[in-house]
């Protein structure tokens, strides 16, 4: 079962994501730049692997967001 953390982290995620798809960017090695992490990374990620502290600060700094929002419970990461 995945923890409390982890499902923030995933959730906001989903909200990077979705962003990044409405402003035309779809395809999965631009979104990982956009992200601030390797493809292979995001991939891994896609598919399940944990969100690392260290990864969720470089998603946070490349999505110009403040230290900490990836592990927030957000209204808007659970509608």
């Amino acid at each position: 079962m995945m923890d409390e953390l982890q499902c923030a982290r995933r959730a906001n995620l989903r909200l990077l994501l979705n962003e990044l798809r409405r402003e035309g960017i779809a395809c999965r090695e631009a979104r990982a730049r956009m992200l601030g992490i390797p493809p292979e990374e995001f991939g891994r990620i896609v598919k399940g692997a944990p969100v690392s502290d260290r990864l969720a600060r470089d998603v946070e700094w490349a999505m110009n967001r403040p230290r900490g929002w990836l592990d927030r419970v957000t209204p808007d990461a659970i509608a």
